[in-house]
């Protein structure tokens, strides 16, 4: 994970917890694909070439023709992530011949983050990024959190009720975790260099899109 190539962002309220943890302050935006892809495609100079890989077959076909319809791009290909990715015997070379500048992957967490690191240096587009629920979104298979939800940060708990078997260990277990992990690294810099320094990485500056993201919708 230690590489330039690789972009950590935060997604979702528990990276706030954290950066309060650690920086005594929060993020300036929330970058969840969700909002964060179509911001990306409205900045672009030029519609993009799109691969969708994940999915359902019927949830990423419709997502695919959203991307197209509704937020212009150009989709050089998709393939869900059931049958679609066992019978093929060369996907990273599907992709490639595909042309596309951007790889969207919904295998979901932590899938989609490990195929990236996987295949990320046999890809030719320029980016490779998981999405989690994005295509779901995209083909209306499953409704997004109100926007005054979306402002408190507790789209989480919005998704928890809806799909509590299949989050509760996310949102109970894997974060309180994750938080341990969190004040476990900070005590041993602490130890080691003295005081963490009470400041945000840079990159956030570069990443400022709050705005933007709001005025996107979902």
């Amino acid at each position: 994970m230690h590489d330039d190539s690789v972009i950590i962002v935060n997604d979702g309220v528990g990276m706030d917890i954290v950066a309060r943890i650690l920086y005594g302050q929060r993020f300036k935006a929330n970058l969840n694909g969700t909002d964060f892809t179509p911001y990306l495609f409205r900045e672009s100079a030029r519609p993009l070439r799109i691969f969708l890989l994940g999915g359902r077959p019927e949830i990423v076909e419709k997502a695919a023709r959203h991307a197209s319809r509704t937020l212009e791009q150009v989709v050089a290909g998709f393939c869900d992530g059931y049958t679609g990715m066992a019978d093929s015997t060369d996907m990273v070379g599907m992709i490639n011949q595909s042309g596309a500048d951007v790889v969207l992957v919904a295998l979901g967490n932590p899938l989609q983050e490990e195929w990236i690191l996987n295949h990320r240096n046999a890809l030719d587009a320029g980016v490779v990024t998981g999405v989690g629920a994005l295509f779901d979104f995209w083909a209306d298979a499953k409704p997004r959190a109100p926007r005054w939800i979306q402002k408190i940060r507790m789209e989480w708990f919005y998704r928890l009720c809806l799909e509590p078997r299949r989050l509760m260990r996310r949102y109970t277990l894997d974060i309180l975790v994750f938080f341990v992990d969190c004040i476990k690294y900070r005590k041993q810099a602490g130890a080691a260099r003295g005081p963490v320094e009470k400041e945000l990485p840079s990159a956030q500056e570069d990443f400022d899109v709050s705005e933007q993201l709001h005025k996107d919708g979902a």
